[in-house]
């Protein structure tokens, strides 16, 4: 599952992640535009992620 990231107006955008079919979650967001949380790579491990400029990787899912 992709996270999703409203960037306060507008559409709910989701954040990219490492692996098409890997699941990303956020755990803190903060004023810099920057999103910590994890996210699964194409092997199945859970790592660390921080989305700096967060509203700019953000992208409508399709």
């Amino acid at each position: 599952m992709q996270h999703p990231y409203w960037p306060g107006s507008g559409p709910m955008l989701g954040l990219p992640r490492p692996a098409a079919t890997g699941a990303s979650g956020a755990e803190a967001v903060s004023d810099s535009d920057r999103v910590g949380g994890y996210a699964v790579n194409a092997k199945g491990v859970r790592k660390a992620v921080v989305w700096t400029c967060a509203s700019k990787q953000a992208y409508l899912p399709g």
